[in-house]
């Protein structure tokens, strides 16, 4: 009885895909100005458009596939998927959209996902709402959240507006259900 249990079990573990027993592990990049430096921010923030377009061809010549989080489930059919993001919702990101809308063509679908903060919407700095409903309608970008006011997300207690109020402004401005969330700063608590 025994070596029947062990047969079945190796038979098992070499049949069944390897995705059921471990997580696949995929890049994010994460960006956040698509401009030239002019000396306002953090220069560290700043890619420019000529240097992105670069490292996205990169990615188009050794055969990466750019998701969004709407395609989550796709990290096990690609071969090389990639998350490509965009933090802030920066007015020059449409200078990233404008690289990806230039490099599509059948091959190479490039995609990414912007995440907004959705109280600083229409700022002389920041995506517009016809800005977000354009990137979002070309099925190249897809618009989430990164909540309401960038707060340190470990010292708050307004969660639900910082979460919700954000997720439902975004999907009432971009007709896209909002389903990732980007957390300020990266600060996240765990329990013990």
């Amino acid at each position: 009885m025994k070596k029947v249990v062990m047969f079945f079990l190796c038979l098992l573990i070499l049949i069944l895909p390897s995705q059921v027993f471990a997580q696949r592990k995929v890049p994010i990049l994460i960006y956040h100005s698509i401009d030239e430096f002019t000396g306002q921010g953090s220069k560290e923030l700043y890619v420019t458009p000529d240097n992105f377009q670069k490292q996205m061809i990169y990615l188009k010549d050794h055969g990466y596939t750019l998701l969004t989080f709407d395609r989550w489930q796709d990290i096990y059919k690609e071969n090389k998927p990639i998350f490509i993001t965009f933090d802030d919702g920066y007015k020059n990101n449409l200078n990233a959209f404008a690289i990806f809308q230039k490099l599509e063509n059948e091959r190479f679908k490039p995609s990414g996902t912007i995440f907004v903060i959705s109280d600083f919407i229409g700022r002389s700095n920041r995506l517009s709402k016809s800005d977000l409903k354009m990137m979002a309608d070309s099925g190249i970008i897809s618009i989430q959240s990164h909540t309401a006011t960038h707060p340190d997300l470990t010292e708050i207690k307004n969660y639900e507006y910082e979460l919700k109020g954000s997720k439902d402004k975004i999907q009432k401005i971009t007709g896209q259900p909002v389903n990732a969330l980007a957390y300020p700063y990266g600060n996240f608590m765990t329990k013990s």
